[in-house]
C-alpha cells in the first residue's frame, strides 16, 4: 500500500467520523427531545439549546429533517 493510499483511507475514515459524530448530540444529548413539525405531522429528534440569560434559544435538527421557522 503506497503512502497515498494510506492518506486517501485515512480521509474516508476521518470524513465518516466527522459527518456521523457531529449530529450524535441531536439523538443522545441531555437536551435531545423528540418534537412534531405541525406543518407535516412528522415526529422527529432535535436538540434545543437555551442560552443562559439570554433571549434566544436554538433547535438543531438533522441535515435531512429541516424545520420552517414558526412550524413548532
Amino acid at each position: 500500500m503506497s503512502n497515498f493510499n494510506r492518506f486517501q483511507e485515512k480521509n474516508k475514515i476521518r470524513a465518516n467520523a466527522i459527518n456521523g459524530g457531529n449530529s450524535l448530540f441531536i439523538d443522545n444529548g441531555y437536551n435531545s427531545r423528540i418534537i412534531t413539525n405541525l406543518e407535516s405531522n412528522i415526529k422527529l429528534h432535535a436538540a434545543i439549546v437555551n442560552e443562559q440569560e439570554k433571549d434566544s434559544a436554538y433547535i438543531y435538527t438533522h441535515l435531512n429533517e429541516p424545520l420552517t421557522i414558526g412550524s413548532m
